[in-house]
């Protein structure tokens, strides 16, 4: 599958180039520490109850049971790619958000599973070398739809099963997702975690978190270490970005987020 590539100084995802160019390019030093998180994962992972997709590196791990070894995915999923939005409204609903919830759950678990938004035909466009004007604006257009279902579907599965099923994710009730399966113990210990990562993903800092903030999170973890992006999230992309959301500095992810959440703010 061909990728798409985040460009600081376009308002779109341009195609991936022959070489990376760093001059004007936000993104490239950062995303060169995206390229440590398998050492990372390996070496700060903590085995924790695996009940919510969304937490922090501390709940990163999977323990093989013949060896005893956390494991964590290293190399591009071999999985086929379910789109699970192709009929999902645009504003998402919460059938959908269980569905990926439920895959979200096994990446949390290592397993070799995939995420697509997009049809074969947009892959196909995204696979060409020299795609036109006209075909980077439908590209384009699908990627933002497929995340917006994607991050409405979760919004909503949030929002109605942990909340007052409103339109927006309460602090109360992302908590009470982050918490669902741990001890006490466990749920004191990942309180800093939990607020680190609601504060991140709440990017307007209004106290609630959108369904295009949502939209954006997810969107943002589509682009790899290279800034390249392909309409699909797999182990390794959530395992990346997972071990960076509940870092309290800014981050590789806040950069990626502010640029897909402006995209998606200025296609309203």
């Amino acid at each position: 599958m061909g990728g798409f590539s985040i460009n600081s100084d376009s308002a779109w995802l341009q195609p991936k180039p022959t070489t990376q160019n760093s001059t004007g390019n936000a993104f490239i030093a950062a995303g060169n520490a995206l390229s440590e998180i398998g050492n990372l994962l390996m070496g700060n992972a903590a085995a924790k109850s695996q009940t919510s997709p969304i937490r922090g590196n501390q709940t990163l791990s999977n323990t093989n049971a013949v060896n005893n070894q956390k494991t964590v995915p290293t190399s591009k999923s071999s999985a086929s790619e379910a789109n699970i939005v192709a009929q999902t409204p645009t504003d998402g609903d919460f059938k959908t958000g269980s569905v990926a919830n439920n895959l979200f759950n096994k990446m949390m678990n290592a397993e070799d599973v995939k995420i697509s938004v997009i049809s074969n035909e947009i892959s196909s466009l995204m696979s060409k070398k020299n795609p036109t004007p006209e075909d980077i604006k439908k590209i384009q257009t699908a990627l933002s739809q497929g995340f917006q279902k994607l991050g409405g579907s979760m919004t909503k599965f949030i929002s109605e099963k942990y909340g007052d099923g409103g339109e927006t994710i309460s602090k109360e009730a992302f908590m009470k997702f982050q918490n669902e399966g741990l001890s006490d113990a466990e749920i004191q210990n990942m309180e800093a975690s939990n607020n680190n990562v609601f504060k991140r993903l709440d990017v307007d800092g209004d106290g609630v978190i959108s369904a295009k903030e949502m939209s954006a999170f997810y969107y943002a973890m589509d682009f790899d270490n290279k800034n390249v992006g392909n309409g699909s999230i797999d182990s390794v992309s959530y395992y990346a970005n997972m071990s960076i959301l509940d870092d309290p500095n800014e981050n590789i992810l806040d950069k990626k987020m502010a640029y897909t959440y402006n995209m998606l703010s200025n296609e309203e």
